[in-house]
């Protein structure tokens, strides 16, 4: 009884050890990485407004080329 005891003991203790989590991470590099990820969402975001911006105006319609420069300009206001 105790040599089964034994072994699923170390059954279990086996088992923890394969799923104990690790910490790959400081906060403080999460942090890090977030702040970059967050501007570079902003870049992404920015790029998206200009182009839409940049199709209107090929297409040569005044008014959607005025609105999507607009959009761009307080876009560009917010992230400041």
């Amino acid at each position: 009884m105790t040599e089964k005891t034994n072994r699923l003991k170390e059954l279990a203790e086996r088992s923890l050890q394969q799923f104990t989590p690790s910490v790959l991470l400081t906060v403080k590099q999460l942090e890090e990485l977030g702040n970059e990820l967050y501007d570079v969402m902003n870049t992404l975001e920015m790029n998206n407004l200009t182009l839409e911006g940049l199709q209107f105006i090929q297409n040569k319609d005044e008014a959607r080329a005025f609105l999507a420069l607009k959009k761009i300009f307080f876009y560009c206001l917010q992230t400041k």
